[in-house]
């Protein structure tokens, strides 16, 4: 059984995010931007936590503070303008704070303004060049505007600050199919899974890239495990992605 969630409002929840936006962007579900943040975890089939984070700091300035406290809860509760309007507060009180605008940018990703959320990581990473979560966001909008190579190139530099993140690979692994590098993306694959192999949510991305690269027994093995590891992730329960011939 997955962790419970755990939440401490002094620290970033980008990450979990991160996870909900994986959620939402790749399993072929109906999963809403409105759907819960605890669901969305238990759905990811691995226990989610908000950790800490090098970047992740609340502001000195003790207005500034509450504002992103406050940005936070919004975001857990998914009032996702309301947090996205509070970190604009922060940053009128503290515009160097690089964790808001990540954190900012990771919201306007859910809120797919990849343009905004593109200039918001780019801020974050003028302040602190080792924030590797704001690569990954910055990566992952602009793989949603179709800017493969320009995602190719930040995830490899989320992956070079963090090389044991296993979801950077799993993003990466996307991006260098859709290039047409697939051994590439096997690769990254197989190294998301060896960096947590107990994440059901491992074995069904690769399930998906099997399938698209047309191996159906593969595709089908790695979904069957992702079933064993997470009922949520069984057959039955999603759609049929994989061709029956």
């Amino acid at each position: 059984m997955a962790s419970p969630i755990v939440f401490c409002p002094k620290l970033s929840y980008c990450r979990f995010m991160k996870h909900f936006l994986w959620l939402s962007f790749s399993l072929c579900t109906v999963v809403s931007f409105t759907t819960s943040y605890a669901h969305a975890g238990k759905l990811i089939g691995a226990p989610v936590r908000l950790s800490p984070s090098p970047f992740a700091h609340c502001p000195v300035d003790e207005k500034a503070a509450k504002y992103f406290r406050e940005a936070q809860k919004r975001g857990i509760s998914c009032d996702i303008d309301g947090s996205i309007e509070c970190y604009n507060q922060v940053l009128k009180l503290d515009p160097k704070n690089s964790s808001a605008y990540e954190a900012r940018g990771t919201a306007l990703l859910i809120k797919r303004k990849f343009q905004k959320a593109i200039d918001d990581f780019d801020k974050s990473i003028s302040i602190n060049p080792k924030n590797y979560s704001s690569y990954w966001g910055r990566g992952a909008a602009k793989d949603s505007l179709g800017e493969k190579h320009g995602a190719l190139k930040d995830f490899d530099a989320a992956i070079k600050l963090c090389p044991t993140d296993y979801s950077f690979y799993m993003s990466r692994g996307d991006v260098r199919l859709d290039l047409g590098n697939t051994p590439g993306a096997l690769e990254d694959a197989q190294r998301a899974i060896s960096l947590a192999p107990e994440n059901a949510w491992t074995y069904y991305r690769r399930s998906r890239l099997l399938a698209r690269t047309g191996d159906r027994t593969g595709a089908l093995r790695d979904l069957d495990m992702a079933g064993r590891l997470n009922s949520r992730f069984k057959s039955s329960q999603i759609p049929r992605y994989i061709p029956s011939h």
